[in-house]
């Protein structure tokens, strides 16, 4: 009997930490790109959302064929559009659709002169967000 109520209080946390990691993502800040906002070597906390609205900061996996090697696996970027709205007026003279496409944002660094952007990666499917940033240390 005290082994099922060991099983049995032992289930609930590790559920619970199955599902923390299923919703959040810490990552570490690599780069200079998100400057003044935040540091390179600063740690975020990201958590999945279904929406993330324009101005949010959120983690992202780029797509293979923009992985470099060295990359780090996640980048930290600021929504700038989302999809059905236009290209930023900064991606102007770029190879990008007018229109950001459904499923898809348009992602820029705070530190435009130091930042891969939509220009560089695309405009980022949805699915390859892995949470907007909610905290920082």
């Amino acid at each position: 009997m005290n082994r099922q109520r060991l099983l049995a209080g032992l289930a609930a946390p590790a559920a619970l930490l199955m599902l923390a990691r299923r919703l959040c993502t810490v990552v570490t800040v690599r780069g200079f790109s998100m400057q003044p906002t935040l540091a390179d070597g600063e740690r975020v906390l990201a958590v999945r959302q279904r929406h993330y609205p324009v101005g949010a900061i959120v983690v992202f996996r780029v797509r293979p064929e923009h992985e470099a090697p060295g990359d780090p696996d996640f980048r930290v970027k600021r929504v700038a559009a989302i999809g059905g709205q236009p290209r930023p007026a900064a991606f102007a003279g770029s190879s990008l659709a007018a229109t950001v496409p459904a499923g898809h944002v348009a992602i820029a660094g705070d530190n435009t002169g130091r930042s891969e952007d939509s220009r560089h990666l695309g405009y980022v499917p949805v699915s390859s967000i892995r949470g907007r940033v909610v905290g920082r240390r």
